[in-house]
């Protein structure tokens, strides 16, 4: 019991990256009705999918499962189907780590760009490619800073500070759908249901997620914070 909170923050990773979909919402139609739906029938495919190949899993390998913790998967595939099983789910597991290293470099950079555009980062990364299209300095600038981070540390640590820092955002998201349902100051296009129920539900979940930090990594986190924090303070002071 003393490990599912641990377990559950690293487990987070697996359901990030709808919000993905938000950084190029300026190039989709109709984003205020697309991209909420997407997200929700998106992330309800994501939980079957991760139910069945669970269920799969310990069906075939039953206690045997906690022996192959580091790929579970290709031998649930060896047991069934051999070598062609193992070498299949490596070679899908390329491809699949190939389209979100790809979808990330496609949207998360949009972010970096919306930032510098809004003054809050150097004005260099707001620029657009002459021929492209595109704002390849942010994506430079991104891809940059997510090769130094995957190399100076093991995937595990690297999974748990991602889930932190994107349940940070999503509190704020969701402190910011309280304020406008309780202020009702607009008129959304898309409102969910049963009121300020499903945000606090939202509030107390990602505090619990990380209330289970440990103390480096909290510390870890309020230094990114803070470190951010005084970037936008010192932007908006020379914008100023």
């Amino acid at each position: 019991m003393s490990n599912i909170g641990e377990a559950s923050l690293l487990l987070f990773f697996a359901f990030g990256g709808g919000e993905a979909a938000l950084s190029v919402s300026g190039e989709i139609k109709n984003p205020s009705r697309t991209i909420p739906l997407g997200i929700l029938a998106g992330m309800s495919l994501v939980i079957l999918l991760y139910m069945l190949i669970q269920t799969v899993s310990q069906g075939v390998l039953g206690k045997d499962l906690v022996l192959y913790k580091d790929a579970p998967l290709a031998a649930v595939a060896e047991r069934i189907f051999g070598k062609f099983g193992l070498t299949l789910i490596l070679v899908g597991g390329i491809i699949s780590i190939f389209g979100s290293l790809s979808g990330s470099i496609l949207s998360y950079p949009r972010v970096v760009f919306a930032g510098a555009q809004s003054g809050w980062l150097p004005a260099f990364m707001a620029k657009i490619h002459p021929r492209f299209s595109t704002p390849y300095w942010a994506i430079i600038v991104y891809a940059i800073l997510d090769f130094v981070f995957a190399v100076s540390g093991g995937f595990k640590q690297l999974a748990i500070i991602s889930s932190a820092t994107l349940l940070i955002i999503y509190l704020g998201v969701v402190l910011a759908v309280i304020k406008f349902r309780i202020a009702k100051s607009s008129t959304p296009s898309f409102k969910l249901p049963f009121g300020l129920l499903i945000p606090g539900i939202a509030v107390v979940s990602i505090l619990w997620f990380l209330s289970n930090l440990s103390l480096q990594e909290f510390i870890g986190l309020a230094i990114f914070v803070a470190v951010l924090s005084f970037i936008y303070l010192i932007m908006k002071k020379v914008n100023k």
